[in-house]
């Protein structure tokens, strides 16, 4: 069952009010079974309707005049329901107030009426300011209320009544990767919010929807067609692979939801959804707040109690099953790509942690011989009974640490994904706080003291041995700042001999570095050429993270120190622990920050080499601090430093340690990404996503520098051995596909009217099933492209063989859809006929009844008036015989009077019901 588009709710002649159109009515009646009803809104030029036709797979049109369309087909996975689309025109940019107000009304209606709401914009560098211009939500509120004596309950309410809430944006750019990080968080809308969501701001569009939508997703899709970016180019008729995998994410989840549910019965049929349909549009009208108990028949649509017989909380939707999914269409994976730019409205640097391999390989490219790692994109999942979360108040008040950054011998470094189910859960901004240092020197104890902790914790340890493994972290309430959540990360050890592999302290370091606000380094003793040397790790990081600026397509190679790291580093305090010298310097008290800048003071004649880990320092760290830490306790106490009470510890440590908690509690400041965005629990796992996938697709390149040659030569040919038998394998598949086209062309099939229209969807589905086709290899695209153009010649012949048929042959057709198209409108008008004369003889019946209602009230309250007029009178004619016995003749003529009275209103109302007609 499919039809063409047909106007469901259009404009009367004036434009003021909306009604229904009958011939839409007569047809939704008929339906039978569950719907599932898709409204789709948004601005003009934003492809709505081709949306929709590619969620269909047949081409609709796009609505040719004001109001909501009307688009019907069976579902494709679920054959027993129906497949409604509403569709509208797009939204101009200025409108007066009276469009406004129409298409309020028009939204209102979408909204009533669907199960999924999709929200359809363009792709933006600020996704949030596209979701902030649907203003219309706001007025939701105020115009749609559930029950008339429950206002504060409204909200709650609606929230279990209105659709699920579905945003698109359109045309993002192909290297954008808002598309993973959406995939990494099940396509939740938050991962696309740049501001802190509803608790933080109040009445804004964004805030709306997360408060009043049950559900709220988001789906990124590239131009179907070109990519001007890499250069890629896709013939207009077939959507690119990448869009088609977009597509395929999308139409999987909107066609696996649940029906339209209708007051009073689980799912609703066309006749209950069109009753629904036509209260709407006549409360509407009277421009007053709907309320949906009134308007759904006088039912609570919102619950059904009867399914939860052990009801514990507040219910949102009655318990339902979806059906067993079908098995749909695989589109090969994309390969996974490198991360871009984070915000493309910053005019600075942005940073991009990738090592250029020493080879040159074809974009895209994989090979068998030399494996890489895949990207895999961190999903969050829920708590599992093996391995549960630690027990918490609320997500921002761990009452202990977790580990973020696992770190498992002989493993690459691997992100816990309840730790990101954690993170995903705070809106507040976060002050990340890391420590780094070489193994057994305290970092952990420090950390707990900046927690405010001084039994439990991160873990201690009174031995040689390491016990900080990975990169833990910690969420507590800031001290200091009520709307901010204090993140501490604690490392392992840099150093430790019993590492399996060392390559990972660099990424420790690094990754501590990107991640944080403020940065600790610990290390003993005093700052010497010694420890300077310990620090190498940082001049590493030009190797491990590379500086991009907005524009530029790749790293200047000769660029020697890039100050565009000032962008993204935090701030650097030095914690030197047991310190135990003076601190003087040419027989004058110095700070512990003239301590640390004197230190990294370059001196003249010193060799270069010994000068590095100072000047990248200097130049990557422009903010410095630095304390100095006095043992806490003698070395016997040290082994129980956890147990020790405070009174028991070196006073000078105890100012020391003051000193630095009150610096970190009152200057440190959130975590801050280019463009000035705050950053919060999600945004967080978004960084850090980044910066674990660059490791995961880097980690095998870094000991195969040394033989990057004989690597680079060996790739090479295995690059070409690779591309050649991916290429064999595309076209034999392709011959064997377009075989059976190629057999219509040589008879002639299309060399009839319309037969390029024909050839041209053919043509795409052969293709859409090579997509299909599993092992292409990675010369799939470029095979293609190449078999298509060679194919143009024979499509240019079928096209010049259709555009030369005679005139005759297209008047033909034209006569055709001209009479089909009377008949269409005459069955119209008769049906409109039918419906007239209906409503007439539905108007005289109600008439007659109304009529012969009000007759035989007028006779009952006649015979009641004549009753009452009876009993006054025979009252006062007995009065009247009292006084007559007792001699009061004066009371006598008075009473004589009314009774004379009493006769003429007795005579009067007789003669009045008889000049009673009612016509």
């Amino acid at each position: 069952m499919a039809m063409e588009s047909i106007c469901l709710v259009e404009l009367s002649p004036d434009s003021s009010t909306l009604r229904v159109n009958p011939a839409a009515l007569s047809f939704l009646e008929a339906l039978d079974g569950p719907l599932q009803v898709v409204a789709i809104f948004g601005p003009r030029g934003t492809g709505k309707s081709f949306l929709l036709d590619q969620l269909v797979g047949q081409d609709g049109g796009s609505p040719h005049s004001p109001g909501i369309w009307l688009r019907c087909s069976l579902h494709p996975t679920r054959p027993d329901e129906t497949l409604l689309l509403l569709d509208m025109e797009g939204l101009p940019e200025k409108m007066e107030e009276d469009e406004r107000s129409i298409s309020f009304k028009l939204f209102l209606l979408d909204v009533l009426l669907c199960n999924i709401f999709i929200y359809n914009t363009k792709g933006a560098w600020d996704p949030q300011e596209e979701l902030d211009k649907l203003i219309y939500v706001k007025m939701i509120p105020d115009r749609l209320r559930v029950l008339e004596d429950c206002p504060l309950e409204n909200s709650f309410l609606l929230s279990s009544m209105l659709p699920d809430f579905v945003w698109c944006l359109r045309d993002v750019a192909s290297d954008s990767f808002w598309e993973e990080a959406l995939e990494a968080m099940d396509h939740n809308l938050d991962v696309l919010l740049s501001s802190p969501p509803a608790s933080a701001v109040e009445n804004t569009p964004t805030s709306c929807i997360q408060t009043l939508f049950p559900s709220q997703k988001a789906f990124c899709f590239c131009s179907p067609h070109a990519d001007g970016k890499d250069g890629e180019v896709v013939s207009s008729d077939f959507p690119r692979p990448m869009f088609q995998a977009q597509l395929w994410s999308f139409k999987d989840y909107i066609l696996n939801q649940r029906p339209k549910n209708s007051p009073g019965s689980k799912f609703a049929n066309g006749k209950e959804w069109s009753a629904m349909l036509e209260r709407f549009v006549d409360v509407l009208s009277l421009d007053e707040p709907i309320f949906l108990n009134e308007s759904c028949g006088g039912q609570e649509a919102a619950f059904s109690w009867k399914h939860y017989e052990s009801f514990n909380g507040p219910v949102i939707d009655p318990p339902w099953e979806a059906p067993e999914r079908k098995e749909m269409p695989r589109i090969p994976q994309l390969p996974a790509q490198e991360p871009r730019e984070y915000c493309d409205n910053f005019n600075g640097p942005m940073i991009e942690p990738v090592i250029d391999p020493p080879w040159t390989t074809p974009k895209r490219k994989k090979t068998p011989s030399v494996p890489q790692p895949s990207v895999q994109v961190p999903r969050v999942p829920p708590p599992s009974s093996s391995r549960a979360a630690p027990r918490m108040v609320q997500p921002n008040n761990m009452e202990e640490p977790m580990c973020l950054i696992e770190n498992n011998p002989g493993e690459k470094l691997q992100v816990n994904q309840e730790a990101l189910q954690l993170l995903q859960r705070i809106n507040q901004p976060v002050v990340v706080v890391a420590i780094v240092g070489l193994y057994r020197t305290g970092k952990s104890y420090l950390m707990n003291k900046l927690a405010g902790k001084d039994k439990g914790g991160f873990s201690l340890g009174a031995t040689v041995q390491a016990n900080t493994k990975g990169i833990w972290m910690w969420c507590r309430p800031h001290p200091r700042k009520p709307d901010h959540t204090l993140v501490l990360l604690d490392t392992e050890g840099l150093g430790d001999v019993e590492k399996s592999n060392v390559q990972n302290d660099s990424w420790v370091f690094a990754l501590s570095v990107l991640l944080s606000s403020t940065f600790v380094y610990n290390s003993m003793g005093t700052i010497d050429q010694f420890a300077l040397e310990k620090l190498h790790y940082v001049t590493e990081l030009t190797e491990l993270i590379k500086v991009k600026a907005s524009g530029r397509q790749s790293c200047e190679e000769d660029d020697e120190i890039p100050d565009d790291f000032i962008w993204f580093f935090p701030t650097f305090i030095w914690a030197v622990r047991d310190f135990t010298l003076q601190l003087e310097l040419d027989g004058r008290p110095i700070s512990g920050d003239e301590y640390l800048e004197n230190a990294l003071r370059r001196r003249e004649g010193s060799p270069e080499k010994l000068d590095v880990a100072k000047k990248y320092i200097r130049e990557y760290f422009p903010s410095r601090k630095c304390f100095v830490f006095d043992r806490p306790a003698t070395r016997q106490e040290l082994v129980h430093l956890e147990d020790l009470p405070e009174r028991k510890l070196n006073p000078d440590f105890i100012e020391e340690a003051h000193r630095f908690r009150s610096y970190i509690f009152e200057t440190a400041e959130a975590k801050v990404i280019p463009g000035g965005h705050t950053v919060t629990g999600t945004c967080f796992i978004q960084i850090l996503w980044i910066m674990h996938s660059t490791y995961q697709h880097i980690a095998l390149l870094c000991p195969m520098r040394a033989e990057s040659n004989q690597i680079q030569t060996k790739l090479e040919e295995i690059c070409s051995h690779n591309e050649q038998a991916s290429l064999d394998r595309c076209q034999a598949v392709l011959l064997e596909l377009f075989q059976d086209l190629e057999e219509k062309i040589c008879n002639g099939r299309y060399a009839v009217p319309g037969g390029y229209q024909c050839f041209l969807e053919d043509q795409r589905k052969t293709v859409e099933r090579y997509h299909q086709t599993p092992q292409k290899g990675l010369m799939a695209s470029i095979a293609l492209q190449d078999f298509l153009k060679s194919k143009e010649t024979a499509a240019q012949s079928i096209l010049q063989a259709d555009r030369n048929l005679t005139d005759r042959q297209k008047e033909i057709e034209a006569e055709k859809a001209r009479a089909a198209a009377s008949q269409r409108e005459a069955e119209l008008q008769r049906q409109l006929r039918e419906q007239t004369q209906r409503m007439a003889e539905e108007n005289e019946r109600s008439f007659r009844a109304h009529k012969a209602q009000l007759e035989a009230k007028m006779e009952e309250d006649h015979r009641r008036q004549q009753r009452e007029h009876e009993r006054v009178l025979n009252h006062k004619l007995q009065e009247q015989s009292r006084l007559l016995q007792e001699g009061y003749q004066r009371e006598v003529g008075r009473l004589q009077s009314e009774i004379a009275n009493l006769n003429n209103r007795i005579s009067n109302s007789g003669r009045s019901k008889r000049k009673c007609v009612i016509s």
